[in-house]
């Protein structure tokens, strides 16, 4: 082997420190999977509709790109229309401090699950929105739609992207004519044994009950549904909640978790979810 001039080792040894120095430029972002555990768009009574809108996010100092890709409650893709055009999948690519409005429509009524793919940085929000035209509130109602054109109003819940986690608490009331449902999707490539355990206000363990998720499905009930012997008191004026509590969550497999309350079918909030401990799917 020839050897190295004086010349030829500085070279060397100048490609090589180059090398190093610029090998992560020009490599991908780090990507991170999150989970919209619930949409839905469908017809509601009176002429009212339910739709879904995601808000994109990038705060970040570089541009991202979100790949948004719908599922069904077993499943299966699901094509929606966005900006005109049916559809599986949504890319869009934000610059740095830049938002996105993601409208999705559907002919039929459809409901489901979204995979967010995305560098850490971005943020996803769902919000389900139910809009109501020519809505005539009778006095003394309580006002839970806010005016946003002229004889058309809107009720909206937001739901932020999460990812997949173990156990998950969220608390949640009951009040009259109110109800809360829960969304949980398994997002892995392996059945899921969920334990949804009701717990009251002092943390008691009240009733429990076992789901067993098959790979990437979701299932979406009402609290009442799981526990149909929930202890609900009278309402008064001094204590207005007829339950209040929390649902423990447990799972074998990492789930995605949401909770909706809702009043007729709309929904009007989306109660806090504990996430207790994070895990990769």
């Amino acid at each position: 082997m020839r050897r190295l001039g004086l010349f030829g080792f500085f070279a060397l040894w100048g490609w090589l420190a180059a090398s190093f120095l610029f090998a992560g430029e020009g490599q991908a972002p780090d990507l991170e999977t999150t989970y919209l555990a619930h949409f839905v768009n469908a017809p509601l009574d009176g002429g009212a509709t339910q739709s879904t809108i995601l808000v994109l996010s990038n705060p970040g100092e570089e541009a991202a790109q979100a790949t948004l890709s719908f599922f069904s409650g077993n499943g299966d893709p699901v094509s929606l229309f966005v900006d005109g055009n049916e559809v599986e999948i949504v890319e869009r690519t934000l610059a740095p401090g830049a938002s996105s409005i993601v409208f999705t429509q559907s002919l039929e009524p459809v409901s489901g699950w979204i995979q967010v793919v995305s560098p850490e940085t971005l943020r996803a929000t769902g919000i389900l929105s139910a809009f109501v035209p020519g809505l005539n509130r009778e006095p003394g109602t309580p006002v839970v739609y806010s005016r946003i054109e002229a004889s058309i109003f809107a009720v909206e819940a937001t739901l932020r992207a999460s990812v997949p986690v173990e156990r998950s608490l969220p608390g949640f009331l009951f009040f009259p004519d109110l109800s809360t449902a829960v969304a949980v999707v398994n997002p892995s490539s392996q059945a899921a044994r969920v334990t949804l355990t009701l717990l009251d206000d002092e943390a008691s363990e009240l009733f429990e009950v076992e789901l067993v998720l098959e790979p990437r499905t979701q299932q979406a009930r009402f609290v009442e549904e799981l526990f149909p012997d929930i202890p609900l008191e009278q309402a008064s004026f001094d204590a207005p909640f007829r339950f209040a509590g929390s649902l423990r969550v447990s799972s074998d497999t990492p789930i995605a978790l949401t909770a909706l309350r809702t009043q007729g079918g709309v929904q009007l909030s989306s109660p806090p979810v504990g996430q207790l401990r994070q895990v990769s799917p």
